[in-house]
């Protein structure tokens, strides 16, 4: 999971998105996983170990049975409001969060 941090689409793009809302993504995995995994796709954007799965939990994307979390990118506004909620396939692609990051942008 990853707000936003979807991780493997188009990091760059996705980074200038997020930063403006300067939201961080979150991975559910633990820490050393997910610097590398920042290492190997040069994603600077802030990311958050989930590797607990409580938030993974309260956002309701979390599989117990399987200790893993849907793949969703959530992007939240400077309200701490969810403005757009991107799962699965969705979540790949970064278009669906830039574009949500766009419009909460032009609405301030």
């Amino acid at each position: 999971m990853a707000l936003g941090a979807n991780r493997l689409g188009a990091p760059l793009r996705r980074e200038r998105a997020l930063s403006e809302l300067r939201q961080p993504a979150i991975a559910s995995r633990a820490r050393h996983s997910t610097l590398t995994h920042m290492k190997t796709f040069r994603i600077a954007f802030p990311m958050l170990s989930d590797h607990m799965r409580k938030v993974s939990e309260l956002y309701g994307v979390l599989i117990p049975q399987m200790g893993i979390a849907n793949r969703v990118t959530f992007v939240i506004d400077t309200d701490s409001k969810i403005v757009n909620i991107d799962e699965g396939a969705e979540a790949l692609d970064p278009t669906g969060a830039e574009t949500a990051c766009s419009r909460t942008k032009h609405k301030k």
